[in-house]
């Protein structure tokens, strides 16, 4: 039986398998089939695309495998290798597979700005995987990076590992929108009484900057804000309830923009400062022990701490 490697779609790199023997008769490349490249239709516009990365980021992968040793390389545009990480074993509580989980982290700021791809190798060149060109300088204006966490595992990622990944593309957050829920009451003569109303605000998520992406592009996104946790840029954001993507397209041109609405996580009424400039805000909970009790003391004479980052 055949050993097995397993790559999530959830990564932030889209990778194909190199040596894939073609297929008599086969004409269309399905979406994960192939590069973005030989997607584009004849009579579509031919354009190239590169994912684009800061020297101020890392690339984190998570891969599960039934083969020890696995590498990432880096390599330049005649193939010459710049950069080699090794997959490292993150051990979990899960059993009864015969798959282990190993990633990997590659930082980018000793790497030259230029075009590049990045090659997984299992085994003794057993499997090969190539991504789409990546795109690395110092400066990649109009995007954003997309940090993103789920707190449980999610979309075959094992985020019990405590994973973090990053993904850069381009977006902006934009037309702002203030909101508010409120409750009215209203009387037999129609004089109104505001009981009570909540602000917040909201604003558009648009993906694709001038010129579009690619659909892998708009899949990867759709699956980041499939997790609980995404910050943009460090600020996190959800997709307001029922959002969607929606594209838009050109006739005969195979990249698209894209739109959504999306909300602040915490609809913080106040500025929150330390002089240490963290953003990160840790709230207390006091929970009296008096209802369900306490492991070390009488219920009814303690409470329960529980803090909470924000």
């Amino acid at each position: 039986m055949p050993q097995n490697f397993y790559i999530s779609k959830a990564n932030p790199v889209t990778f194909y398998q190199v040596g894939v023997p073609a297929v008599a008769g086969k004409n269309f490349i399905h979406l994960d089939e192939d590069w973005f490249s030989k997607q584009i239709l004849s009579w579509e516009q031919e354009i190239s695309y590169y994912q684009k990365w800061q020297k101020t980021d890392s690339i984190t992968l998570q891969v599960r495998s039934e083969f020890s040793t696995i590498k990432l390389d880096l390599i330049d545009c005649s193939g010459a290798v710049v950069k080699t990480g090794n997959f490292v074993l993150k051990p979990t509580s899960i059993v009864g597979q015969l798959w282990s989980t190993y990633e990997v982290t590659m930082q980018l700021a000793d790497v030259d700005d230029g075009l590049y791809y990045l090659l997984i190798t299992v085994g003794n060149n057993i499997l090969q995987f190539l991504s789409e060109p990546q795109d690395i300088v110092l400066l990649q204006e109009d995007t954003l990076l997309h940090t993103y966490r789920h707190s449980m595992n999610n979309m075959d990622i094992i985020y019990a590992t405590e994973v973090v990944f990053g993904f850069r593309a381009e977006a902006i957050i934009t037309d702002y929108a203030p909101g508010n829920v409120q409750e009215v009451y209203e009387d037999q003569t129609l004089n109104l009484v505001e009981l009570s109303a909540t602000p917040f605000d909201s604003f558009k998520y648009k993906l694709g900057g001038a010129y579009g992406v690619p659909p892998w592009v708009a899949k990867k996104v759709n699956m980041i804000f499939c997790n609980d946790t995404v910050l943009l840029d460090g600020m996190q954001y959800v997709r307001a309830d029922g959002a969607k993507l929606e594209p838009n397209r050109a006739d005969r041109y195979p990249m698209a923009g894209w739109s959504m609405d999306i909300r602040p996580a915490v609809n913080s009424f106040s500025g929150i400062y330390d002089p240490t400039f963290d953003d990160v805000v840790a709230v207390a909970y006091n929970i009296e022990g008096n209802t369900f009790g306490t492991t070390n003391g009488l219920p009814s004479t303690l409470q329960i701490t529980l803090n909470q980052r924000k």
